[in-house]
């Protein structure tokens, strides 16, 4: 039995508003909730403008003006206020940073030049969350586990390969472009599950159910996931781990940002 990694988890939990209402802060909210470790129960957002908004984002409620903060704190009992204002929500800052003092809340700015501000924010709080042993454990057991697997399944990995080398024409492994950390592109590899150049026509596009691309011995291995094995040595390499968020195409993350331009 492989031994369990031992997280030290923050004891206290802080509810939190962002304020802004653009894409920067949709990914704030999502790489917070991607680690619950770091504490944050994330109960709204804010639009500071006060235009007309959509209700939730992924059923977190939208709050559409200051003057309703001192509500929205009451009713969540919130703590703390993570500023991260969109280039037209820029003239609300004093106004923003009155209001937590006014509250006697708790607040974190997240500049908008996201890219190199936002890891800073992160590493401040992870600071505090977990001790820098822990990440060294984590990429330890990682590895170790990854290159015991590996060696354990090779005859799988070995029959696997020949089969999809006799059922179709093409390489036995698929490689695919994904975002790791800090929007660092990798290769991905898995066992090729579908027929070649799959995408050559359709450009990239997620895979459909009964999809006439993947082979027969595709839907196997996508049923059993048997495809992602191959993804061991991207663990072994320290690209991917065993815990974390899915990485995604740098295709469709580029799709996101075009649909949710300012929101």
């Amino acid at each position: 039995m492989l031994p369990k990694m031992k997280l030290v988890i923050q004891k206290n939990t802080k509810n939190a508003l962002i304020v802004g209402w653009n894409i920067d802060a949709l990914t704030l909210y999502d790489r917070l909730i991607e680690v619950p470790a770091l504490g944050y129960h994330v109960k709204g957002f804010v639009k500071p403008s006060g235009s007309e908004v959509r209700n939730h984002y992924k059923n977190v409620p939208v709050i559409d003006s200051l003057e309703k903060v001192a509500d929205a704190v009451s009713v969540f009992e919130i703590d703390e206020l993570l500023i991260i204002l969109g280039s037209g929500e820029k003239q609300y800052l004093s106004e923003t940073i009155s209001l937590a003092n006014r509250l006697n809340l708790e607040y974190r700015i997240v500049s908008d030049t996201f890219i190199e501000e936002y890891n800073h924010v992160i590493r401040d709080v992870i600071k505090e969350v977990w001790h820098p042993q822990d990440f060294s454990i984590r990429r330890l057991l990682d590895f170790v586990s990854a290159l015991i697997l590996l060696i354990l399944l090779l005859p799988l990995l070995v029959i696997v390969a020949a089969v999809i080398k006799l059922e179709s024409s093409g390489p036995i492994f698929y490689s695919q472009q994904r975002l790791g950390k800090n929007g660092k592109v990798f290769a991905v590899h898995k066992f090729r599950s579908m027929v070649q150049d799959a995408e050559k026509k359709s450009g990239p596009v997620w895979a459909q159910k009964n999809d006439p691309r993947i082979t027969r011995i595709g839907k196997i291995m996508r049923k059993t996931r048997i495809d992602e094995l191959p993804q061991l040595f991207n663990i072994i390499k320290g690209e991917m781990s065993f815990i974390g968020p899915r990485p995604e195409r740098p295709f469709f993350s580029n799709e996101f940002r075009k649909k949710y331009p300012c929101i």
